[in-house]
């Protein structure tokens, strides 16, 4: 099983202070270079490989960005020179695309630098008690439980609306491998992309709520499941997921988690003693062993296991990739 990352800035050194000591250099492959094992870790940048091979005392790492693998080779005794300096070389892999230096440095590429979503209200937002006084679709300051205000996006056009939306992914701008803090207080983009939140969720649901879930496939085919009861407990439960009343123009892929609790790459919840489903799926949510569905999935997986999928989409048994998806609730 896999290593959980610690962000960069929150290990022993950071980056700046080990630039003092360090370079950084990108070679071609890494395998080259002595030494043949090494220790995987799950990273979400470059950066962050580099800090954590490091911390292992690993002069150097292969990361890839198709799967967030930093592979942290054996070579600590052929550590070179630069200008003084001990040198740590990476080959980092975007397809073809071998990264330089200065992408490293900067911290340019991925997307680690995304912002945690912002859901306080503000003076600005329309304040209304729940979505279902919305009188059109946009961002709204709500107050479901009193004392507990929260922004939400409220879609008043949707089959059935108005709903409280959720979860929204229309695109790869927001990266969805995030760990258990941060699927707690949501993050991304209320007008985009984005995850609400698990301690917001869990507010809307002190009753149960009628959940509706939208997908497209990459063939621009529209399928939904809808539930007539849809809960989760609070993060001292982990979240867990009480779910039932199944209809739709596709495949169930939901109640088969019914009862487990919330998975993410650094909180392994589900029943499979053998792997974490969190990072076998490139993803988070009620995983089972694993589950029929993955929608905070990867985008653009190089495998269909770690995509936003759904299981028997067309009516087979196959696991088909999303393009879109989109989970609504509309709650009492």
């Amino acid at each position: 099983m896999m290593i959980l990352l610690l962000l960069a800035f929150s290990v022993a050194m950071s980056f700046e202070t080990i630039t003092d000591i360090w370079t950084v250099e990108t070679v071609p492959v890494i395998s080259h270079l002595p030494g043949i094992t090494y220790h995987k870790v799950v990273a979400l940048s470059p950066i962050q490989c580099v800090v954590t091979a490091l911390t292992y005392n690993r002069s150097a790492a292969t990361y890839d960005w198709s799967t967030h693998q930093c592979l942290m080779h054996d070579t600590n005794g052929t550590t070179g020179q630069t200008a003084g300096k001990r040198v740590v070389y990476i080959h980092v892999t975007k397809g073809d695309k071998i990264a330089d230096v200065g992408e490293l440095v900067n911290g340019s590429q991925g997307p680690s630098t995304i912002p945690q979503i912002t859901t306080t209200c503000h003076k600005t937002t329309p304040g209304i008690q729940t979505c279902e006084e919305a009188e059109h679709s946009g961002v709204y300051c709500i107050t479901p439980v009193q004392g507990n205000s929260f922004n939400v996006y409220c879609d008043v056009d949707s089959e059935g609306g108005p709903w409280t939306v959720i979860q929204n992914r229309q695109s790869e701008e927001v990266y969805f491998y995030r760990n258990w803090d941060q699927y707690k207080t949501g993050f991304g983009d209320l007008s985009g992309n984005y995850w609400l939140g698990n301690d917001n969720i869990f507010t809307l649901t002190q009753a149960p709520c009628i959940l509706r879930i939208e997908v497209e496939s990459l063939n621009d085919t529209f399928g939904y499941v809808e539930y007539s009861s849809f809960q989760i407990s609070s993060e001292v439960e982990g979240y867990a997921l009480s779910v039932s009343g199944f209809t739709g123009n596709i495949s169930d892929g939901l109640s088969t988690s019914n009862g487990f609790k919330f998975s993410t790459l650094d909180r392994d919840n589900d029943k499979d003693d053998d792997r974490s489903c969190a990072e076998g799926r490139g993803g988070a949510w009620w995983y089972r062993k694993c589950s029929d569905s993955n929608p905070n999935g990867l985008y653009n997986a190089t495998h269909w296991r770690q995509s936003i999928y759904w299981q028997g989409f067309y009516g087979s048994n196959d696991s088909i990739v999303m393009k879109t998806t989109q989970m609504l609730l509309k709650c009492p």
